[in-house]
């Protein structure tokens, strides 16, 4: 399933685009720090990759790791997402 995002900062991103790299709520968190300028907490392991290259076209994003769905509710459904193919078990 895949849902929109929307991301509104009149001051530090231009409107009027539509990105189609897929994101997830684990890049949330990186992707404010990566805006603001914060460091990513000390001591701690995000799952999730800085969106803010997207936002403010600087720089080309990568992600550096693949991307994992699970659905516990569904079974054993699981999907991943590494660079542009997906897998589903």
């Amino acid at each position: 399933m895949r849902s929109r995002g929307i991301f509104f900062w009149p001051d530090g991103t231009r409107g009027g685009r539509i990105k189609s790299t897929p994101s997830s709520a684990v890049d949330l968190l990186p992707t404010i720090c990566g805006l603001t300028g914060i460091d990513n907490p000390k001591g701690v392991r995000l799952d999730g990759a800085d969106l803010s290259p997207l936002l403010i076209d600087k720089r080309t994003f990568e992600r550096s790791q693949p991307m994992i769905w699970l659905s516990p509710s569904s079974g054993h459904l699981a999907t991943l997402r590494e660079d542009h193919f997906e897998t589903m078990n």
